[in-house]
Parts: structure tokens; sequence; C-alpha cells
């Protein structure tokens, strides 16, 4: 993980940007929203792409009314792909947002890319988009297993990213505002799929099994 560089302009932010990539295609991630008594920021990550892998090569802030301009002055100056970052079982989770060509990537390598011919899963499977019904985000009935899947067209579903978490188990107080909080990443990404598929999203956790 790299070291935040600390708060940049707009202006700064690109500059930077130009200097880490030097040419090569761009992923600009926005991560997690601080408050603080200078104002409310983001936390910003870009990345390069190395065939199918994402590296990380800045991590900085900027402040929240600069993020629109930044992600503007990136996608006109590098064609910027612009998405969301988390952390999900200690790995980065990066998604494209407001593209019709979704990309996804766990700990750097691919999971999902929405291709000519479908939607390319987990390497080499690929599904075809008439064959996709739509996208769910989901937890097992013990709240342990989460992660975002596919509804097929035959009714069966395929898992695009899914994680374990034995909280529920072990934790008495594990209640709805965890999993909420830690199914946030599932339901944003699994939103950013189904709008560039043009598809039902559903939320499909029963919020009462705990």
């Amino acid at each position: 993980m790299l070291t935040p560089k600390g708060t940049f302009t707009a202006d700064q932010l690109a500059d930077e940007v130009a200097r880490c990539v030097n040419g090569r295609g761009v992923v600009l991630a926005r991560g997690s929203r601080g408050v603080y008594d200078s104002g409310v920021k983001y936390g910003v990550h870009a990345h390069h792409l190395v065939g199918d892998e994402l590296v990380e090569v800045l991590s900085a802030s900027v402040v929240e009314s600069d993020w629109a301009r930044s992600v503007e002055l990136c996608r006109a100056r590098f064609r910027a792909l612009v998405g969301r970052r988390s952390f999900v079982d200690g790995k980065p989770i990066v998604w494209t947002e407001g593209t019709p060509r979704f990309s996804a990537w766990f700990g750097g390598a691919l999971i999902v890319s929405l291709e000519s011919d479908g939607l390319r899963c987990g390497g080499d499977q690929v599904v075809a988009r008439e064959n996709i019904s739509s996208v769910e985000l989901y937890a097992g009935d013990d709240w342990v297993a989460r992660g975002v899947r596919l509804v097929l067209s035959d009714g069966q579903t395929l898992v695009l990213v899914g994680v374990e978490d034995k909280g529920p188990e072990v934790d008495f107080t594990y209640g709805v505002e965890d999993l909420e909080r830690e199914t946030a990443w599932a339901a944003y990404l699994g939103k950013s799929l189904a709008a560039s598929l043009a598809i039902p999203y559903a939320d499909v956790i029963d919020w009462d099994a705990g």
C-alpha cells in the first residue's frame, strides 16, 4: 500500500497522475469519505493498467468539492476510467462507474470485464448478456458469506465476488448496522454493474436473519 501524499487540488492531482502513469492507461478510484476540521475529503487512488493487472501508483486525497473537477481533468487528459475503491478481506477492490464497459479488479487482478461478447468472469468464462437476468447483493442465512452474484436466465446464480467473514458467528453484538457497513462495497459494485448491463439490481439479504 502506498503512503498517502496529502491533499491535492484538482489540477495538482491531474499533474501528479500524469507524472506517475507516464502515458499508460489510468483508472482513478474514489475511496473513503472523511470529515475533518478542514472539511470533507475523499481518498483518491490512481492506478495504471499492465495487461489486465491494476497497479496502484498514487494515493492522495482531494476536497469533496474538487472531486468532480478531478474526474473531468483526468478524463480529458488521460481518458481515465473512473470508479470506486474499497478494501475487502484485506485486499483492495476497484470497479468502474459511469461507463458502458464495466470492469472490476480484486487484489489487482481483473475479475469481471464487460466485453462485446458478454461478461467475462474469473478468467476465460464469458456469460452472454442475454443470459443475465439481474445482479444481486447477497448474504448467507448466517451472514458469513456475502458478495455480488448474477442471476442467470435459467434461474441459476453465479457468484462474481464472494467473501466470508466470521464476525456474525463470533461476535454476539454483530447486527444489521455491521452487515450493512461491511457489504456497502458490494452494493455499490452491484449497482454499477447492473447499470452497465441495463438490467435490474436487487438486494436479497435477509436483514432479519441476525
